[in-house]
Order: structure tokens, then C-alpha cells, then sequence
């Protein structure tokens, strides 16, 4: 009598979508969803409704794994063994993000009755960050979401001691000076000149050493910055008070990184690994006389890192013209990219925004509306 009772069919949501097959799930597979749908008991059921009782039967047990890391590394394998394994990196990253986020709320809120061991934490955590980001100092994606940590978590802290902050970025991690500035960080503080006017000129070093070869550019603007970049800026010390502290005091710091466990550990990071490859980092390397949309897409915002002499950049249909010196001073922020330049050996670079970042970044030129419309 039981076995000729109809099975009744329901559809989960992924990403927002309404899946009603297995193809559905593997299409729109999202890491979180995934997990917070097999965390409630919905995943299991609908896979044995929908036929395929196997892949069910696989899953671990909703509460055998409290790590979500791990418990999203092991349904991948399970219903998805061929998702992208960049994303899966970037999302697992994402939720090691939460996890870090959520142990700061709890720490919080013991903090009034254990001061002292929450300080520590507190302390311990943000150096841990660091020294994360030192590690994969090449992998921008990492690099945003650990900007927007700092920014959210840690700010209070940076700024009691942004000298040695600054310092310990050019030695081991420059690249986390563009989404800071992508989200309004050293751009209206008292260190946004020199910040700024170090980075372009390690910019420019590069391109300048690079112009000629196809070795990875991008590897080189991760490495530490020259010291004697550093020197060369002509800031004045009144205007510049980070800059007077470096001459007066000499080399920055030098930090130790000890080696820390990574965020996806064990058999899990031989899957991932870490993403070298330059995917947010572009040249332009044409010449056209006339306005080109090389970014035709209005909502993507991108950050212009650095221009030739002749090249000539706006948002899409704006016209507003940027040439190398608002490029190469300021970092800004477009909307889409039009684009032309005369000479015979063009070069722009612009960074590709990650999805984190973009969504909280603007600059002064721009309406803030400019992106939606």
C-alpha cells in the first residue's frame, strides 16, 4: 500500500534559482546554499525525490562535520566533483571569512568580563590575517576578502599604528593596497599621497623592467616594494608625515612570517591550491585614435592602476578624459572602460574588481548612481 503512494516532487533553490533536477543543482552549484540546504535535512530529501538515492546516501551526516569548510569540500566531491576549482577555493575562503567574523562576534561579547583574554585574541587574530595574506600575497581574490575583513574588523587597530601597517605592506603583500584604496582607504588620510606615490612608481618599475617580456608582470607587482622607490618620492615632510617617518627612521621593519596552517587543510588544499594566475590583472596593449569600449559593461567597476604617456581613458559613456597622471596618482574607480592612444607602444593596466570589492567601491568623480542606471 506504502509503495504506490506518489512520491511528491519539490524544487530546492540554488543561487536563487529554482533547481528541480540534479543537472539544476550541478549548474548553479553555490557552496553556502549547499551547505545550509544538507544542514536542515532539505538536500537529502529532495536528492532521494528527484532519483538519485545514491548520491544521498554518500552525503555525511548533517551533523558529523561542524566545520563548514570541510562539510563544503566533501558535498563538492560528492555532487559536483567538477566545479570549478577556483571558485570552490574562492567560496570556501568566503566561508572561512564567516567563521572568522563570527568567532570575533563571540569573543565581543565575553570581552567586558575577561578583557585581557579577549585583547589577546582579539590581537592574535588580526596578526594571523596578515600573515595569511603574506602567504598568498598573489592570489587578489584572497587579498579582497581580507581587505574587507580589515576594513570591517580590524580598522581601530590599523589605525593605532598605521605607520608600521603601511610598512609591513610594501615589505610583504602591495597588492592589498588596491582594495583598500578600491574601498576609500588612503585616499583622504593623512598618508594617501605616499601610500599612492610608492605603489605607481613600483607600478611603473615593473612595466619599465617587463615592457618587452612575457614573464608574469603580475608576480613582480605582488613582490615586496624597492626601498630605494621609496626614496625617490619627492613628498614634502610637512605635507607627509609617513614619508618623514621613513626617511627618518630608516628600512622599514623586516617581519618573520612563520608558516601558519592555511584556511583549507589536509586533502582539501591538494584539490584547491592557491590561484597564481592573473585573472582580475589586464593590459591594454593597442593603438587606436578613436574612443574604444575595451570594458563595454557599465556595472563593472574597474580600478586603472597605470597608463602610457598618450593614453587617453573614461567610463563608458562619459566624457570625462583621463590621461597618465590621474591615472598614475589617484588609482581610480570607472565604470566600464573607454579607451584610445596614439603611441606606438600603448600600455594601461586596470584591475577587474572582484564582486566583494565592487559592490563597496566608489571615487570621488563618479556618481554613485552612474553604475545602476
Amino acid at each position: 500500500m506504502l509503495d504506490d503512494i506518489k512520491v511528491i516532487k519539490f524544487f530546492i533553490r540554488i543561487n536563487n534559482v529554482p533547481c528541480h533536477s540534479f543537472d539544476d543543482l550541478q549548474k548553479n552549484f553555490y557552496v553556502q546554499d549547499v551547505i545550509s540546504l544538507h544542514r536542515q535535512g532539505v538536500l537529502a530529501r529532495w536528492l532521494r525525490v528527484v532519483g538519485h538515492k545514491d548520491k544521498a546516501d554518500a552525503l555525511p551526516a548533517a551533523t558529523e562535520m561542524g566545520d563548514d569548510i570541510a562539510l563544503g569540500q566533501k558535498l563538492v566531491e560528492v555532487l559536483c566533483p567538477g566545479f570549478d576549482k577556483n571558485n570552490l577555493r574562492a567560496a570556501l575562503d568566503a566561508l572561512g571569512f564567516e567563521t572568522l567574523a563570527a568567532e570575533r562576534a563571540a569573543l565581543a561579547a565575553q570581552g567586558q568580563k575577561n578583557w585581557s583574554a579577549f585583547a589577546t585574541a582579539y590581537h592574535g587574530k588580526f596578526e594571523d590575517l596578515l600573515r595569511q595574506a603574506a602567504q598568498r600575497r598573489s592570489d587578489f581574490e584572497f587579498l579582497c576578502q581580507v581587505a574587507i575583513c580589515l576594513v570591517d574588523n580590524y580598522w581601530n587597530l590599523v589605525e593605532e599604528n598605521v605607520e608600521k601597517f603601511i610598512q609591513r605592506l610594501f615589505v610583504e603583500v602591495p597588492c592589498l593596497f588596491f582594495p583598500l584604496i578600491a574601498m576609500g582607504k588612503f585616499r583622504k588620510q593623512e598618508y594617501e599621497n605616499s601610500v599612492r606615490a610608492i605603489l605607481a612608481e613600483h607600478i611603473k618599475k615593473v612595466f619599465y623592467i617587463k615592457t618587452d617580456s612575457n614573464e608574469s608582470w603580475y608576480e613582480h607587482i605582488c613582490t615586496k616594494v624597492d626601498y630605494d622607490i621609496i626614496y625617490s618620492i619627492d613628498v614634502t615632510e610637512s605635507s607627509d608625515p609617513f614619508l618623514h617617518h621613513w626617511k627618518r627612521t630608516g628600512a622599514p621593519m623586516q617581519y618573520i612570517s612563520k608558516q601558519i596552517p592555511s584556511t583549507i587543510e589536509g586533502e582539501g588544499e591538494k584539490i584547491i591550491g592557491e590561484m597564481t594566475t592573473n585573472i582580475y590583472f589586464h593590459q591594454i596593449k593597442k593603438q587606436i585614435d578613436s574612443w574604444d569600449d575595451v570594458v563595454q559593461d557599465k556595472s563593472k567597476k574597474i580600478m586603472l592602476i597605470y597608463a602610457d604617456s598618450l593614453a587617453h581613458m573614461r567610463p563608458v559613456r562619459s566624457r570625462d578624459d583621463y590621461t597618465d597622471n590621474d591615472i598614475n596618482s589617484q588609482f581610480p574607480v570607472f565604470c566600464g572602460l573607454d579607451y584610445k592612444s596614439t603611441n606606438n607602444n600603448p600600455l594601461v593596466v586596470y584591475i577587474d574588481l572582484p564582486k566583494c570589492v565592487s559592490e563597496r567601491a566608489s571615487e570621488s568623480h563618479m556618481d554613485e548612481t552612474e553604475c545602476n542606471n
